[in-house]
């Protein structure tokens, strides 16, 4: 059994390896786009890797929730991690300029030195949850706490990553100027 503060760890990488992975699965335009600019000559292989990739996201964060298979999450998630990272590297390589498509996002940047940040942040975090593996279960008395921290650090990502549809949700829509009025007539 894992330490309580790795099973934190993990459940919200699989927050964030969930939320990623159903974004490539249902607004995949730009990551597929992405992936078919940093390597070039792929075609509609990026659509598949795209794809296998998103489907991967979903299972490891299905892992992570489930004790027995936690640790082969976290062994998955490593390896996200470095995938992302090495994307980031070819972005940076190649200097890509699409929208990475990152959590099914519109108008992000392409794929560059935050990806290779947020790759090896997520491998890292897997990884240290991982050693952790061996201290065995310390799940007495501090659970309440970590649990409130996960659960906090879970809707704080959701926030920030879905921050421009809250902003939409507070803020009264803008109103057309008149040619695009006029252009939508």
């Amino acid at each position: 059994m894992l330490p309580s503060s790795a099973v934190c760890a993990a459940l919200v990488l699989g927050a964030v390896l969930l939320s990623s992975g159903i974004a490539k699965l249902t607004v995949a335009r730009a990551a597929v786009s992405a992936v078919a600019e940093v390597l070039p000559g792929i075609g509609a292989g990026a659509a598949a890797i795209v794809r296998v990739v998103a489907v991967v996201e979903v299972l490891a964060a299905v892992a992570l929730a489930v004790p027995p298979a936690r640790v082969a999450g976290l062994a998955t998630a490593v390896i996200l991690g470095f995938a992302f990272a090495g994307a980031g590297g070819l972005g940076l390589l190649r200097k890509a300029s699409k929208d990475c498509g990152c959590f099914g996002r519109a108008g992000g940047k392409p794929l560059g030195a935050r990806a290779v940040g947020v790759g090896l942040l997520i491998a890292a975090a897997a990884a240290l949850a991982l050693t952790q593996g061996g201290n065995g279960p310390d799940w007495i008395g501090d659970v309440p706490l970590n649990l409130s921290l996960t659960a906090a650090l879970t809707v704080l990502f959701t926030g920030w990553l879905y921050r421009d549809l809250i902003r939409d949700l507070v803020r009264p829509p803008r109103a057309q100027s008149a040619s695009a009025k006029g252009a939508s007539a």
